[in-house]
């Protein structure tokens, strides 16, 4: 882990930041941190937007010199998470929720897809805390804002293509590793972790 990225670490050369937000949560941020630790992806920086307590954490890892810390105590996980972009050296940035646990592999296998043109965002599935279930698979907001199930293969990238009508964007992918959240470059919802390719 290096403070900032300056290196392609795939053939696609996606330099990664990762934001974590924390807020009352010292405990799960420090779990989300040592799975962090253990990406086996060569460059990327970690951004945690965080509370005292989640500051006190982060400053308390061994690593804590690679770390931008960001303090932020109020509950607004849309305003901490553009607070982490802010700060973001890389092309690519991936948000991993706090009480999550990346597995070693994680960045790898969600930024393979990145390197297709038409790809503006990567997400993928959600274990449950077992490790074992799922909390979530493929779904999508409908035009009413509902969640809607996506039927994808899972054991392979799945291109989708906006509704008709919509508006004309980049086709987002689902990859069986990983899952997603929101931001404004980017169009699936989904609790747990989010990739954005900055527009060129």
């Amino acid at each position: 882990m290096t403070a900032t990225p300056v290196s392609a670490t795939l053939e696609s050369g996606v330099p990664v930041s990762i934001v974590i937000v924390s807020r009352k949560r010292p405990e799960a941020l420090r779990r989300c941190l040592t799975g962090v630790e253990q990406l086996q992806y060569t460059t990327f920086e970690v951004i945690i937007v965080a509370d005292p307590a989640g500051i006190a954490v982060a400053r308390a890892m061994h690593f804590a010199g690679a770390l931008k810390l960001v303090p932020f105590d109020r509950p607004n996980i849309s305003a901490a998470r553009n607070l982490g972009i802010a700060e973001a050296a890389g092309d690519v940035v991936a948000f991993i929720d706090d009480d999550a646990v990346p597995e070693p592999q994680w960045l790898r296998h969600l930024l393979e897809p990145a390197q297709q043109p038409e790809v503006a965002s990567m997400t993928g599935f959600v274990r449950g805390r077992n490790g074992i279930s799922f909390q979530y698979r493929a779904r999508r907001l409908s035009g009413f804002g509902e969640p809607e199930t996506l039927n994808v293969d899972p054991e392979t990238p799945s291109i989708l293509h906006p509704p008709p009508g919509g508006q004309s964007r980049p086709k987002a992918l689902i990859w069986p590793f990983g899952a997603m959240s929101w931001w404004k470059w980017a169009a699936l919802t989904r609790p747990f972790i989010t990739i954005l390719m900055r527009p060129i």
